[in-house]
């Protein structure tokens, strides 16, 4: 249902900035350091093969010191109302889980 995905190379291209771990290693400092959960719109991510998607984030782990990032990508025009709730109960849940 999503027009910017309907070509496979767009989104090969987004999965490849993906795996390759720098950009999200790159925003990790700032998710740890900020909490709670972020949203990237379109050029708001870095490389250009990311502009045709937004990115919402949020760490889980400890305060100060994540031990991952749980997340949504998808189309700028996403359900970011019902999408960024998810991502933070589930960043918190997964928190405490990890500290029980």
């Amino acid at each position: 249902e999503a027009p910017e995905f309907a070509r496979s190379e767009k989104l090969r291209r987004v999965f490849a900035v993906l795996q390759d771990r720098g950009y999200l290693g790159g925003l990790l400092p700032d998710l740890v350091r900020n909490g709670g959960v972020r949203v990237f719109i379109g050029s708001e991510n870095g490389p250009e093969e990311m502009h045709d998607v937004s990115l919402v984030l949020a760490p889980y782990g400890r305060m100060g010191r994540a031990m991952g990032v749980v997340g949504v990508l998808g189309p700028t025009r996403m359900a970011y109302a019902r999408v960024i709730p998810i991502v933070d109960v589930t960043a918190r849940m997964l928190s405490s889980a990890l500290s029980s």
